[in-house]
């Protein structure tokens, strides 16, 4: 969904961005401003000198009271990396409108939401749900890690709350749509967290390096046009970035003080070609529950076409395959030695890109080829999902505050973000801004990503260490995984059943 939404703090923010891009912007937000639904009319309204915007309200009866009521959010991390309890105000805008959402949920439901870290979410989840302890009300987590839980018992079916509509624009459909269990939905997520956006893989390009291998390689100079045009492929990228290396510190040796077309890890920078090569994993059967679905002779063959990215280009710099060397190819690429750099948008916030001499641009992960209609993109699986616990007592006014501060995130947050930071802040030329439409509109899930520790059996990120590690052959390898695949399958099914009896 294209979020052409407008608000106040949007429109008065692209003023400040636009006439100084770059630089942190004051957030004109107070306790007067906040909005106010109007739900005669299925609309709400509010005025800015001239300006009248419209945006879709939530559907919550007005005058909800809760009776300053405490709402505990058990999640990973710390509360610098909390998105849902922000601290204070500081001028950064999605900071900003984080903060002033949970004031507005707070007074529009007159409860106080608690936002309590836990380094072992895991074992403080286990520990809770064993003693029947009604500590923590909300559970949110990493998505493939916390999806387990759902096969035990330990979620409510969201579905079935007065207050949380699920098929309102602030809630993933497609998240939904392949999540849901039985007809059931206990995990979900959508602009409620910033992360299913910030865990989207982009390709950055370097314009400085684009423009110095122009005059080798034209089309280097109009890569939006490559992607407008449908022709931004897997080989196309091979052909731009496969023979850029310049051995810049003169030892005759490829090291990371040398220049590339492209820089990539081997481990999770393998990941996005299941969705962005429109390769399925898990589908449904006739009785609702899920099967290994696989187009096996296009993945073999994607799975050669990465393998040879790695190994065989002479432009391409894969330093191993540790996740953390993600991190020195930010730093490669900011450095301008790197043409092309994999990696999620989030990077575009961090200081390593933030502080960037020269201009970049993003891409979308190229197609596979050119028949295939659509780029497609890739969030990692560690984005958040959320889930009321089984042991909370009133889960109808718990339901309303989650409906509540993602109905808010829809309007203001994710917009913000989108718009004024990523695409305001963030983005040097108008031609990014589009692409990062492509990106978020195109994120493709798969069931498999969702439930990899559990009914997927972790068989997609498995392929990881065959590639790399050359540990087999990918048949071989499928033919061994779909067996686990098929046991998990079966195994959580009973669990399931045995524990909604």
């Amino acid at each position: 969904m294209k979020h052409i939404i407008a608000v106040i703090l949007i429109l008065s923010l692209l003023i400040s961005f636009a006439s100084c891009a770059g630089s942190s912007s004051e957030v004109p937000v107070t306790d007067d401003t906040t909005l106010e639904e109007d739900t005669q009319d299925n609309t709400s309204e509010t005025q800015n000198d001239e300006t009248t915007i419209y945006y879709e309200p939530d559907l919550l009866p007005d005058k909800l009271d809760f009776g300053g009521r405490t709402i505990n959010f058990l999640t990973d991390g710390t509360p610098e990396s909390s998105e849902i309890s922000i601290a204070e105000i500081n001028n950064e805008p999605v900071n900003d409108s984080l903060f002033y959402r949970e004031r507005y949920v707070e007074e529009k439901l007159h409860v106080e939401i608690v936002d309590i870290p836990q380094g072992d979410f895991i074992s403080q989840l286990r520990k809770v749900h064993a003693a029947d302890e009604d500590e923590y009300q909300v559970a949110d987590h990493n998505t493939f890690e916390f999806s387990s839980f759902v096969f035990e018992h330990y979620f409510m079916d969201l579905s079935e709350f007065e207050y949380l509509h699920l098929d309102s624009p602030w809630w993933s459909q497609k998240f939904n749509e392949k999540a849901r269990i039985d007809g059931k939905s206990y995990i979900v997520t959508g602009p409620i967290t910033l992360s299913l956006n910030r865990n989207i893989y982009a390709m950055f390009y370097n314009k400085k390096l684009a423009d110095d291998y122009s005059g080798k390689i034209p089309e280097l100079s109009d890569l939006y046009g490559l992607v407008d045009s449908g022709k931004w492929t897997y080989d196309k990228l091979v052909e731009l970035c496969g023979d850029i290396y310049e051995d810049l510190n003169g030892d005759q040796e490829r090291d990371s003080e040398d220049v590339y077309g492209l820089g990539i890890v081997g481990s999770v920078e393998l990941d996005p070609i299941w969705s962005c090569f429109d390769i399925n994993i898990l589908s449904r059967t006739d009785d609702g529950w899920f099967e290994l679905d696989v187009n096996t002779d296009k993945m073999y063959n994607a799975f050669d076409m990465m393998s040879r990215l790695f190994f065989d280009i002479n432009g391409v710099y894969c330093p191993g395959y540790e996740e953390d060397l993600l991190k020195d190819l930010a730093v490669k690429f900011a450095g301008d030695s790197l043409l092309f750099h994999l990696n999620e948008l989030e990077y575009t916030e961090k200081p390593v890109f933030r502080n960037m001499q020269s201009d970049y641009g993003v891409l979308p992960f190229p197609k596979y080829d050119e028949s295939q209609k659509e780029y497609y993109s890739y969030a990692h699986d560690s984005y958040v999902s959320f889930a009321i616990l089984v042991t909370d007592p009133q889960p109808e006014q718990t339901a309303a505050v989650l409906e509540a501060l993602a109905s808010y995130a829809y309007r203001e947050t994710e917009p913000i973000y989108l718009n004024i930071a990523l695409k305001g802040k963030y983005m040097s030329d108008p031609q990014s801004r589009n692409m990062i439409d492509i990106l978020v509109d195109n994120v493709k899930l798969d069931t498999a990503w969702i439930y990899l520790k559990s009914l997927a059996n972790s068989y997609p990120s498995n392929f990881r260490k065959v590639v790399y590690k050359k540990t087999g052959s990918y048949a071989s390898a499928h033919e061994s995984m779909k067996q686990g695949v098929t046991r998990s399958i079966k195994t959580y099914k009973l669990s399931y059943e045995s524990k909604i009896q």
